[in-house]
């Protein structure tokens, strides 16, 4: 191989490498839109959702903290239903406001309800924060030991 082949090789090498930095991850998420808000019971203690477009029953589970199993038990939808839609009203639980009755469950049990929350501690602390980071090229989200 010539010099001027090996240079020009090297180059190209080198520039493709520069370029592969600028390439956004085909893993990652798309930036959201804002906050998301906190879910509020109404006045009968019903804590409810309106689906919204890209919503998914993981997200929407995930949000409320509870399982897409629970999520589907509260709303009656079936094990192999995956369709929402847009504007459609979930219940994600029930909560406490002013004169709600308790809601109880079919069993006649009653649904327990999160404790309530505490409050934040003021001043400086530390913390640890660990990342791990990998050239997802199959773009699953999981690390293989080809993926570097």
């Amino acid at each position: 191989m010539s010099k001027i082949t090996l240079l020009i090789f090297c180059s190209l090498l080198l520039a493709a490498s520069v370029l592969a930095w600028n390439v956004p991850a085909m893993a990652a998420p798309s930036l959201q839109d804002g906050e998301a808000a906190t879910p509020t019971p109404g006045p009968d203690g019903r804590i409810l959702y309106f689906v919204q477009s890209g919503d998914s029953l993981f997200g929407i589970a995930a949000l409320a903290g509870i399982t897409v199993e629970e999520l589907r038990t509260l709303n009656n939808l079936p094990a192999d239903e995956t369709t929402i839609y847009e504007g459609q009203q979930l219940l994600l639980g029930y909560g406490t406001s002013g004169q709600a009755a308790t809601p109880t469950s079919a069993e006649g049990g009653i649904i327990p309800t999160l404790a309530p929350p505490t409050s934040t501690p003021e001043g400086p602390g530390t913390a640890n924060i660990c990342v791990f980071l990998f050239d997802d090229t199959n773009g699953d989200a999981m690390r293989q030991e080809t993926e570097l």
